[in-house]
């Protein structure tokens, strides 16, 4: 009976802890709130406060002044709008200045008065949805800088946005679980769920409301981040869509645990593969400046390698300690805040999280020259951690095909470096011709998408440089029986900056393209092309044992006929609009040798067949791995 007893008792004990647990996973404490409660907590303000007094972030909080001003001096849309509402209120946060919170207050009043987004529960729901999170962020940061009125005011605009965004996106809303339109959502609406959850919403009697919206939505988000991300972190809608989505996903976990604790909230059991999803960007950023900001990634699907930014210091606030150096230093490696001039609310989020890395620390030394997905199959190869000059190269097999963002992208690659980017895909297009791929005929080229699933066959690295090859099969461009290798080779024993070999066998295989940005400038030669970068550096496409192969420029429109959500090709403070294509005539088989050199340095020699298994770069003899199963 004793033992019965004792067992019983003990089982009582686990099941409080698990109830209390459970409550407070689930039920935001009723205790009032100091704001800042989401981003930050208010015990950290005096710290983040002291960070702006020295360099660069007081750089940056220069730069968010500047920023404000123009911006204040020139509002055309609702985005501009919102923008402001985000700059004035961060600058609060960084201040304490009154002006900043009662500037805030009013740029609130006059947006809630848009009858186009905030007053219409139907309309755009991504629109509404960045609406909401900067009001949101708003109440939390400027809320001991407002008057109470002030307060019920904001509070009552957010309580309804989140209502209308929870329960509906708009009619163009892709609802697929893995969609970014869902990260949107529910990320948004968790965020504002937690930092309204205050004394002042339990007197207007929204508590219950607030509790059940924030226990409903996270299971809403956890269900988004497993569809939406691989085991190894690769976001299925790609590396662009990573930081969009991100930006509402990161900040609702982020406030998630600042309501709870660390203990309760340990990301890496909630949210592990999200976790990862910094990896690929690691080895996929090169820091060139864009005009818009720094960094530029090898991206896929919509192909927008214009990186984002603001993933380097959220990961910072997110990861375990022993993930971290390599973030904060691609942090450092890409904080140039001048170079983020009209995008200053990208460098908020450094100020509160952001820290240096060890001192004389590098990627490299932790093995992120390379990167691979075998699930995704994509396969990346860098050269070296350093500055603008690193090369990447990105192999991709599309092995997993979603609903979402995706193009007809099977087995292509892209290359960037040298401060330039060199090969890219279509932009924010379903057309085909946006892919640097092998195809069946200029004439037979398809339409729309293609949704053929290809595969990753064989991978590997070589040595402690960042080379390797890749092989993959699957066209989904009508090419029958397609597989492609590539080859990356940085060990610079062929006299270039890099080599990389393009080797393609197909049964109906007919025009070999290459996509390259339209700033860059091509000269054919006797044995192919050079493609030369506004800075002089330049890519040399060889099809080795062809004389004058036959080779056809022309210009294809940056995203297609796609108009809307087409900014354009940012590079130097400036859109492209068109992309260059280098279209080689094949025959079923075909191998392209590239090489890159910076500028005024001449290119080796190419020796060798299109049959050959050895190829000769300069006095470099590279052996080509067989493409045969």
């Amino acid at each position: 009976m004793i033992t019965f007893f004792k067992h019983l008792s003990h089982k009582i004990i686990l099941f409080a802890i698990w109830l209390t647990i459970f409550s407070s996973c689930f039920l935001i404490t009723l205790l009032s709130q100091e704001h800042p409660v989401g981003l930050i907590k208010a015990d950290k303000l005096q710290e983040v406060r002291q960070k702006i007094l020295s360099s660069p972030y007081d750089k940056v909080l220069e730069l968010m002044r500047t920023d404000e001003n123009l911006l204040s001096n020139n509002l055309t849309s609702v985005y501009d709008q919102e923008t402001l509402i985000r700059l004035r209120s961060y600058l609060y946060l960084l201040t304490s200045d009154e002006g900043w919170g009662s500037g805030c207050f009013n740029a609130i009043e006059e947006l809630s008065k848009d009858t186009l987004f905030v007053k219409n529960p139907m309309s755009f729901g991504l629109t509404r949805a960045t609406i909401l999170r900067s009001v949101s962020q708003a109440y939390d940061f400027c809320y001991d800088g407002w008057s109470e009125n002030q307060r019920i005011f904001v509070a009552n605009m957010v309580f309804e946005l989140m209502q209308t965004v929870n329960a509906n996106m708009g009619p163009q809303s892709n609802n697929r679980l893995e969609s970014n339109w869902m990260g949107v959502r529910y990320g948004s609406v968790m965020f504002a769920s937690i930092v309204l959850n205050d004394e002042l919403n339990a007197s207007l009697g929204r508590k219950k409301i607030l509790n059940a919206y924030t226990w409903d939505v996270k299971e809403r988000l956890k269900d988004h981040v497993r569809a939406s991300y691989t085991s190894r972190g690769w976001f299925v809608e790609s590396m662009g869509y990573q930081f969009y989505d991100g930006s509402f996903v990161w900040p609702a976990l982020i406030a998630f645990q600042n309501s709870l604790s660390p203990e309760l909230v340990d990301f890496k059991s909630f949210v592990p593969e999200l976790l990862e999803g910094y990896r690929q960007n690691v080895t996929g950023t090169v820091a060139i400046n864009t005009g818009k900001g720094m960094g530029i990634k090898a991206d896929l699907a919509d192909d927008n390698p214009m990186a984002g930014f603001q993933g380097w210091a959220f990961w910072q606030r997110l990861l375990s300690e022993e993930d971290l150096n390599a973030v904060r230093w691609m942090h450092q490696y890409l904080l140039k805040p001048q170079a983020f001039k009209n995008k200053s609310t990208d460098l908020f989020y450094s100020i509160l999280y952001a820290d240096s890395p060890p001192k004389d620390y590098n990627p490299a030394s932790e093995g992120y020259l390379n990167y691979c997905e075998p699930e995704q199959g994509v396969v990346m190869f860098r050269n070296q951690f350093m500055d603008s000059t690193d090369i990447v190269a990105t192999f991709n097999t599309s092995s997993k095909r979603y609903g979402g963002h995706a193009g007809p992208d099977n087995l292509t690659f892209r290359i960037t470096g040298l401060s330039n980017i060199w090969v890219l895909g279509g932009g924010r297009t379903d057309d085909p011709n946006g892919q640097t791929n092998l195809f069946p005929s200029q004439e037979q080229i398809l339409r729309g998408k293609s949704w053929v699933e290809g595969h990753l066959d064989h991978y590997g690295f070589e040595g402690s440089d960042g080379s390797g090859y890749a092989i993959g099969s699957g066209s989904c461009l009508g090419v029958n029986e397609h597989r492609r290798l590539m080859m990356a080779d940085y060990s610079g024993r062929s006299g270039a900056k890099a080599v990389f070999i393009i080797k393609d066998i197909s049964e109906n295989g007919k025009v070999w393209r290459v996509h390259t940005p339209g700033f860059n400038r091509v000269e054919l030669t006797s044995d192919g092309a050079l493609v030369i970068a506004p800075n002089g550096s330049s890519m040399k496409i060889t099809v080795p044992g062809i004389v004058k192969p036959n080779i056809q420029l022309r210009k294809v429109r940056y995203g297609g006929e796609t108009q809307r959500n087409n900014p354009g090709l940012i590079y130097n403070g400036e859109a492209w609009y068109d992309n260059l294509l280098i279209d080689i005539q094949v025959e079923g088989d075909v191998l392209v040798v590239m090489t890159m050199q910076e500028a005024d340095i001449t290119h080796p020699s190419v020796i060798g067949g299109q049959q050959s298994r050895i190829i000769k770069v300069g006095d470099y003899r590279l052996k080509i791995p067989s493409l045969k199963l």
